[in-house]
Parts: structure tokens; C-alpha cells; sequence
């Protein structure tokens, strides 16, 4: 099985009620939860709870949000080695955490040594209430039938947006409450609530900013941090939307400058330069599903930029475009296949828990709103325009949503002298390695660890887990990073795979 096929996850753990609940933590008893998910691994225990917290933190009397928790376990694990905890902090924001990554984690080596806790933030996944709203597929599946300019697109997502913001405030929603900072202080909440004096901190992406603000907010409950796929406070204007799109550039001039895979693709930075003008002059007409779609050049590039941060694809990049410049239509249309059917490919804007994602980037990221400038850019950089308002909502669409805005200080690098580690994907265009070089400038007792070959999020990797769990048992020293392949040479791939 490859090493970066990912076997095992947090599995769970069966507590008695009593573990759960705590004195004075702003939280109310922790209650019985059916999980939503079952343990792969026999030898783990899960028990699932929910726990309310008030809606707005400085508000404690105040309406309630209820939280989805589980806690992972291995049943064969002797008491004597019982460890702190590891909370697990997903991406998104918006994204679910107990029912997609419970199966997985149940195979974690982590339960070895440690239980694993998963939460659902508020908004998302069991808790309630849920932001999602309408679902927005039928746009997306219009717009990739058609073929108009970025910025027309963008006003389509827009117009959208706000009937968003119309369906949660007739539920009664409280907008300004759905946040990083309000998410931070339900952890401190659930951490008093199950009666953990401390707990290990593992985040990825969107998770990776929640971790920062928790060190702001309950610094004194965190053993240690593990940082995947570090997303930087200050990396919401359009200067990181250029840092982000440079990460696909980057492997392009790194191919090109490795004999391996100039045998591949003898130019490839002239070879995409090539593929988006050729397309985009004439798009092809692609049917899946049944339906038709008019793939442009910029299309394409968004794809090349999706498959640079998947893992399992990144290596066959400049294979693909290859064969691409060479007019290959079946590349055209697996990519179709790939980025327009998959529901988990789909743009940002079209995940479940939209509503979510928006509330709290708004919040969070509102400052470096500038809807005019963002238009421009889009009509200046067209290739890049699809990942602005499909990944990278801030610009567009906070002026629409009524969310309030963090206090500068949030958009600021911290500093902390908890041990952390910091990984990623050597190639990352969604989090790119130089932000988080940025935010380990304030953590003096910091490690980073880059996995060649990787895109986005190492963590649901055998070698990730690995490297993760030789961290939380030793904070104090470099963890284990034997397993990650060495950084030279890349293992490109001769084919697209496709």
C-alpha cells in the first residue's frame, strides 16, 4: 500500500458521561449523542456527546449553540499509558469533522498513544443550527456550461450570495456570531467540559487560524501544536491570491529545471502559456453526465492549479499538460470528469455549509474586502480569476454579508513559546510553505517539515501520522521525519494518469 494512502484515523473512545462533564466552563452537561460514524479499527471505542455553549460568548444568558463531539479510543492501549489528548481542528471553514474524518481516524497509530477528540464547529456537521444554504451546484454547473468572462461569473456568485444572506436571517441567525474567535472559545469551553487539563492541538488549513486563536484564547490548555497546511492571519488580500497562484508556477520552473521532467515536457512553462491561450481562443465542448460544458484555458488552469494541490495528481502535472499542448482531448475531458461531476472538487462557494464559510471568513478577513479591485484583478489575471471567487471569497462578497469584523489584532502573527510543529506540502498552492515560515517568526520552540511530493494537507498520510505522532510524544524535539522521500529527485510521472 503506498505510504501516502491513509489506513487508519483517531479512533474513539468509550467514556462514561462523568468524563465529560465539568465545573465552571460556560458549557451546559455534556448529553448523549447517537455518532455518526462507526470505527474501522475493532479495537476502538467512540463515544459521542453534544455540548451547548451560548451563541455569542460575552452574551452567556443568551441563545445556545449545540456541538457535535466525539472521542476516539483504543481499548487495548494499558492505563499507565494514557497521554494528553490530541483535538483535531478541520478545514473549511465550513467542512464537517465527525462524520468524514471519524472512519479514517479510527486507524490512526495516534490512539496508540493518545485519544483522539473530533468537533464539529458551530455551523457545521451534528451541531446546530447548521449555515448551510441553497445548494449551488445548478449555478455552478450553468456557468461551466457557458462560456463568459471571470467577472461576469463572478457577479452570478454574488447575486447568489446574497439570497444567502436573506435565507439565514429569516432563520433567525445570527450572523456575527459565527466566527474563528467564537469557535476558539467553544474548544476552551469543551476542553473544561470533558475535564482535560490540557490536550495537543492538531489542525490542517482553515483549522491552522482556529489554532491561533485558541492560543490567544486559552493558551494555558494547549500542550503542544501541530500546524498542517498553516494558514497565515494576514493572508486574505490579493497579494496571497498571486502568492497562491505562483505555488502552480513554481512546479512548472521546478520541472523545468529538472532533467527528469524536461523529458516529460521539454517547456512547460510555455507549454500551459500555450494551453490557456489555445482554449481559451476556441473552448471545447465536453459532455459528462449528459450535459455540455464549454471548457475554456482558464478552466484548465484552475484544474492544473487543483491538481497541484492534490496529492495523488501533483506529481502528473506536467505530463498532463503535455499532453494537452498536444491537443489530447482525452485529457480535456478526464479533467471534466474530475473537477465538474466529483461533489468533492467542487468550488469553495458550493460546499455544503456555505453559509458558514462566508459568515466566518467575513468576520475574520472583512478588512481586505475591496470588491472594485478584486473585478479588476480578475479582468487583468483571467487564469486566476476562477480560484478568486471560487476559493477565495473575502474580496467578493463581504460587503454583502453583515458579520462585523475582527479586531486588527486577529489579523496579526502570534507569538507563543508552546512547542509546534509546522508541516505541509512541498508544493501547496492553497497554503503556500512561505506562510508558514510567516507565522513560525513568533514561535521560537517551532520545527517545520516538508513533504516532497505533497500537496494540500499531510496529515490523512501513513507518513504524516507518523511524523505527527512522533511530535505530540516529544514536543521538545525534532519529530521523526525519516519516512518523507527525499527532496531530490521529484517523482514526476511519464503519464497524466488518466
Amino acid at each position: 500500500m503506498s505510504s501516502r494512502t491513509f489506513l487508519g484515523a483517531f479512533a474513539g473512545v468509550m467514556v462514561t458521561l462523568g468524563a465529560f462533564s465539568s465545573g465552571a466552563s460556560g458549557a451546559a452537561s455534556p448529553r448523549r449523542l447517537a455518532c455518526p460514524f462507526k470505527p474501522l479499527n475493532a479495537s476502538v471505542s467512540v463515544s459521542c456527546v453534544t455540548v451547548e455553549v451560548s451563541e455569542r460568548h460575552s452574551r452567556p444568558n443568551g441563545p445556545r449553540v449545540r456541538l457535535g463531539i466525539a472521542r476516539l479510543h483504543d481499548t487495548g492501549r494499558p492505563a499507565a499509558a494514557e497521554s494528553p489528548p490530541i483535538v483535531v481542528l478541520n478545514g473549511g471553514p465550513g467542512s464537517a469533522t465527525l462524520a468524514p474524518l471519524g472512519p479514517l481516524v479510527s486507524v490512526s497509530p495516534a490512539l496508540a498513544d493518545h485519544d483522539v477528540i473530533l468537533v464539529d464547529m458551530r455551523g457545521t456537521g451534528v451541531s446546530r443550527p447548521r449555515l448551510g444554504c441553497a445548494d449551488e451546484r445548478p449555478l455552478f454547473l450553468r456557468l461551466q456550461a457557458s462560456v463568459l468572462p471571470p467577472a461576469r461569473e463572478a457577479l452570478e456568485w454574488i447575486r447568489v450570495t446574497r439570497r444567502c444572506v436573506g435565507y439565514l436571517r429569516r432563520r433567525g441567525i445570527d450572523l456575527g456570531a459565527y466566527n474563528t474567535n467564537e469557535t476558539a472559545q467553544d474548544l476552551r469551553a469543551v476542553r473544561r467540559a470533558l475535564a482535560i487539563p490540557r490536550w495537543n492541538v492538531l489542525a490542517a488549513s482553515y483549522g491552522t487560524i482556529v489554532a491561533q486563536e485558541l492560543v490567544r484564547v486559552d493558551s494555558a490548555g494547549i500542550r503542544a501544536l501541530a500546524l498542517d497546511s498553516v494558514v497565515a492571519p494576514d493572508s486574505a488580500d490579493l497579494k496571497s491570491v498571486t502568492e497562491r497562484s505562483g505555488e502552480v508556477e513554481r512546479l512548472v520552473r521546478a520541472c523545468a529545471r529538472d532533467g527528469a521532467c524536461t523529458a516529460i515536457s521539454p517547456d512547460p512553462v510555455g507549454a500551459l502559456r500555450a494551453v490557456i491561450a489555445r482554449y481559451n481562443r476556441s473552448p471545447a465542448a465536453v459532455t459528462v453526465g449528459g450535459r455540455e460544458f464549454r471548457v475554456t484555458g482558464d478552466d484548465l488552469w484552475t484544474w492544473v492549479y487543483a491538481d497541484v494541490r492534490d496529492t495523488a495528481r501533483q506529481a502528473q502535472v506536467p505530463a498532463a499538460i503535455e499532453r494537452l499542448a498536444a491537443g489530447d482531448r482525452q485529457v480535456v475531458e478526464t479533467l471534466a470528469r474530475i473537477y465538474v461531476s466529483d461533489p468533492r472538487k467542487l468550488p469553495f462557494n458550493a460546499t455544503e455549509d456555505a453559509g458558514l464559510s462566508r459568515t466566518t471568513i467575513c468576520h475574520d478577513f472583512g478588512r481586505f474586502a475591496d470588491r472594485p479591485a478584486a473585478l479588476r484583478y480578475m479582468t487583468r489575471f483571467p487564469e486566476r480569476a476562477r480560484q478568486l471567487y471560487r476559493s477565495f471569497l473575502t474580496p467578493l462578497f463581504c460587503a454583502d454579508w453583515p458579520t462585523g469584523r475582527a479586531p486588527r489584532s486577529f489579523n496579526q502573527l502570534i507569538s507563543t513559546r508552546i512547542p509546534t510543529l509546522t508541516l505541509g506540502g512541498g508544493f501547496d498552492p492553497s497554503t503556500p510553505p512561505a506562510w508558514a515560515r510567516r507565522v513560525r517568526a513568533g514561535m521560537p520552540n517551532s520545527f517545520d517539515v516538508r513533504f516532497t511530493g505533497y500537496g494540500h494537507g499531510v496529515t490523512l498520510t501513513i507518513c504524516g501520522q507518523v511524523v505527527i505522532n512522533s511530535f505530540f510524544n516529544d514536543p521538545s524535539r525534532r519529530p521523526d521525519d525519516a519516512c518523507i522521500p527525499p527532496s531530490s529527485p521529484y517523482p514526476w510521472s511519464p503519464t497524466p494518469g488518466m
